[in-house]
């Protein structure tokens, strides 16, 4: 267990996402990083006009992404903290980067309320659906405890030889929490 991700659009529900997974990482005593994922805003009209350039999107996001690090690094200085920017889709970069990196968990914010979000509330879903790996969603207003209880869903219909079983039970005993199988 080395590194968990969280990512950011810098939204009121992602924020309380980081500093979420930010407790986890000190509790557990692992790094951070806090991955944020960049596209060419698009002036809608007859004929499409990028708003910036790409290089101009790249610096806000990098500007963004350090202020965050900073920020998370003075209220957690126990744990290594990077921020990474990317250019794409949030789900695509998303499950590149954790399927390079590995990590024992991926935690992001979860609201379908938060007008400030630029991508969550339509992309959780689909992110939880694609990746590999346990996706934590926090809702806005749950603050940090220690995990007690894990709950893991599994449709019994399909093909149960390819359940990352190994992976739940790592994350159960690491959290020391009871397992349940819905």
């Amino acid at each position: 267990m080395s590194l968990i991700i969280t990512a950011t659009d810098f939204s009121t529900t992602a924020n309380h996402a980081l500093h979420y997974a930010a407790a986890l990482a000190s509790k557990h005593k692992t790094q951070l990083t806090v991955l944020h994922s960049y596209i060419v805003p698009v002036a809608i009209s007859e004929t499409p006009m990028p708003v910036m350039s790409v290089e101009e999107c790249r610096e806000v996001a990098e500007k963004g992404i350090a202020k965050v690090v900073d920020e998370l690094t003075v209220s957690f200085p126990d744990i290594a903290i990077n921020g990474v920017t990317m250019f794409g889709d949030i789900t695509e970069v998303l499950t590149d980067y954790a399927n390079e990196k590995n990590p024992w968990m991926i935690v992001l914010g979860n609201s379908l309320h938060d007008e400030d979000s630029v991508w969550f509330s339509g992309n959780l879903i689909d992110i939880m659906r694609e990746l590999q790996h346990p996706v934590l969603a926090v809702p806005t207003g749950c603050n940090y405890k220690d995990v007690a209880k894990l709950c893991f869903a599994c449709d019994y219909k399909k093909d149960t030889s390819a359940l990352p079983l190994n992976m739940i039970t790592a994350i159960a005993h690491e959290t020391a929490a009871a397992l349940h199988v819905l």
